[in-house]
């Protein structure tokens, strides 16, 4: 099962979801759905436009959890 570890790159940055929202587009509803893994989908313009605005890599975002 692949995962959405946003949460911990946030708390590194100090950046609140609502400010990744505003920098995203991606509504908190969404972000906050990512965030919990209650998503079974992400498209890859939303994952792009997350690590433009964590300023990470799509690989520190994904995890594999087996």
């Amino acid at each position: 099962m692949i995962r959405v570890s946003v949460k911990k790159i946030l708390n590194e940055k100090k950046m609140s979801m609502y400010a990744l929202s505003k920098a995203t587009g991606i509504s908190p509803n969404n972000l906050n759905k990512l965030i919990k893994n209650e998503t079974n989908s992400i498209k890859f313009d939303t994952l792009e436009k997350i690590c433009t605005a964590l300023e990470c890599d799509i690989i520190d975002i994904l995890k594999i959890v087996k």
